[in-house]
């Protein structure tokens, strides 16, 4: 009797982690339909070497001034991105807004955390810089956007590059959510969830750390992070900043968890990112 219980917990278990995992994977499309606003709000599409096609927004700002870059955060679209584009074009900057594959209104099948997204990066930095090669260029990444820019080479290749909330390794990002959900035993799952990505995906937990990427990066960047993140954790940011190498900052939002830090302290997050920008271009 204990015997058939056991098999049929473990059923279960294995039942609930593929789902979960599933979940996790799983593309997340929505209509992005454009925000009302005072600036010039041009569509682009870009078609990957696979097929898909990725959508963006164009705001333009002066003619000669730098390109920002705004790459969204997981399970998100270019619309979580759009006040901050606002703020930079009124200062006379050039905003691309784009919406990663398998989300918002890219095509794909599988959110990568990271992996695929880390193409999409590059090849939104190369197609800016074949339209606008004198133009310098900074890419500001939330989370999922800030580790594409790390795990590819589109942040070897910046000016500069604002990260915002960007874990250490995807094992960090999946034990902080699975410990949220289900408390802090449900750690243990992780490596169930994490080993569904080579037959999944095609890749290993280990092709998704940004931790080991940013040791090499010598373009500036300017960290973020939340002091009340539950999700990436202050220790977590500060591992990363103590991992990469010069010149960079590090920037603490009090009281901020895993959200828009811009939104929750407008005023700090505009002065410190433009004046940082405004120092490397």
């Amino acid at each position: 009797m204990w015997v058939a219980l056991l098999i049929i917990l473990m059923v279960t278990v294995s039942i609930i982690v593929l789902f979960v995992g599933q979940k996790l994977c799983a593309s997340s499309p929505s209509k992005v339909n454009k925000p009302a606003t005072q600036h010039t709000l041009e569509n682009v599409t870009l078609t990957k070497p696979t097929g898909e096609q990725l959508h963006a927004w164009w705001l333009p700002g002066d003619a000669s001034s730098p390109i920002i870059l705004h790459f969204h955060g997981n399970r998100q679209s270019r619309l979580q991105m759009m006040q901050r584009a606002e703020f930079f074009a009124k200062h006379g900057y050039n905003n691309l807004l784009p919406d990663f594959q398998a989300h918002g209104e890219s095509g794909g099948k599988y959110v990568t955390f990271g992996h695929r997204e880390a193409e999409d990066a590059e090849l939104w930095f190369h197609f800016i810089k074949d339209k606008y090669p004198e133009h310098k260029v900074v890419a500001i990444g939330l989370s999922l956007g800030g580790a594409a820019c790390l795990l590819g080479k589109t942040a070897h290749q910046l000016d500069a590059l604002v990260l915002e909330m960007v874990y250490p390794t995807l094992n960090d990002a999946i034990n902080n959510r699975m410990a949220l959900r289900f408390g802090r035993f449900s750690r243990f799952i992780t490596p169930l969830l994490t080993v569904q990505l080579k037959p999944t995906l095609g890749i290993w937990p280990k092709d998704l750390e940004p931790i080991e990427h940013i040791k090499t990066v010598s373009t500036p960047m300017l960290l973020i992070a939340g002091s009340d993140d539950d999700r990436t954790t202050l220790e977590e940011s500060q591992r990363l900043y103590d991992a990469a190498a010069e010149p960079k900052e590090f920037l603490v939002i009090e009281g901020a968890k895993h959200e828009d830090l811009h939104a929750f302290a407008k005023d700090i997050y505009e002065q410190r990112v433009l004046s940082f920008i405004q120092k490397h271009t």
